[in-house]
């Protein structure tokens, strides 16, 4: 196994070149860049411009779903659809948005990061975990962003079986979280599309609040 390069070696040493950097905030222009990135050759179209759309519908019809059902049966006197809606969404971000992040961690951690942390974003709206100045390659980048789906999905569906008295507010969880994995899609998405490169991606977040992408060119120095 290659060994793993410091971030002072990133920037220091000619083999690698700086190809991409954001600051936290701007993490989000960075995401909707990598969405539009990338086509199908046989149709010419972005290969992910369908997933938000899709994942805003199955969003919409839930929404829709208590609006129908939910809103009528409150002015009945029945709150208990009511409750599972604002429950679900305090749930989402009370306990499953901090498990969430808490699994980027633990990710994190057994790649060997020696020091994480975790963020909010105001300005882009979303919560965030970092390793301070831990470099990872492309295929170390994949399993830490799809890990909190991958864990999370499952138990979530097996929920609506088991705990059928929540299922509304257990469905709405899976939607919510779906949708908030948007981003980890993404960056999966960047890894897969650039799989034939050597990239390795750092963290400083506690210094500059930014991220930043290098690529391995050592080719170009060679006579």
């Amino acid at each position: 196994m290659a060994q793993r390069p410091t971030p002072e070696e990133l920037q220091n040493n000619k083999e690698f070149e700086l190809i991409d950097a954001f600051h936290i905030d701007e993490m989000g222009t960075f995401l909707a860049r990598e969405m539009s990135a990338g086509t199908d050759t046989s149709t010419d179209r972005p290969l992910s411009r369908y997933l938000p759309l899709v994942l805003l519908m199955l969003l919409g019809a839930l929404v829709g779903y208590g609006l129908v059902s939910i809103i009528p049966a409150a002015f009945r006197g029945d709150l208990h659809g009511l409750s599972s809606l604002f429950g679900g969404v305090l749930l989402f971000f009370v306990l499953l948005l901090p498990v969430h992040e808490l699994i980027h961690g633990a990710v994190f951690k057994i790649l060997g990061a020696p020091k994480i942390g975790f963020g909010w974003s105001w300005k882009g709206m979303m919560a965030y975990a970092y390793a301070q100045k831990f470099a990872i390659n492309l295929k170390e980048l994949i399993w830490l962003a799809i890990m909190p789906f991958a864990i999370i999905t499952p138990l979530l569906i097996a929920s609506i079986f088991l705990f059928p008295a929540w299922q509304f507010t257990t469905i709405l969880l899976l939607a919510l979280h779906t949708m908030g994995c948007i981003g980890d899609f993404m960056l999966v998405k960047y890894a897969l599309r650039n799989k034939h490169r050597e990239i390795y991606t750092y963290d400083d977040i506690e210094e500059k609040g930014e991220s930043y992408f290098y690529e391995k060119v050592a080719e170009k120095y060679k006579y």
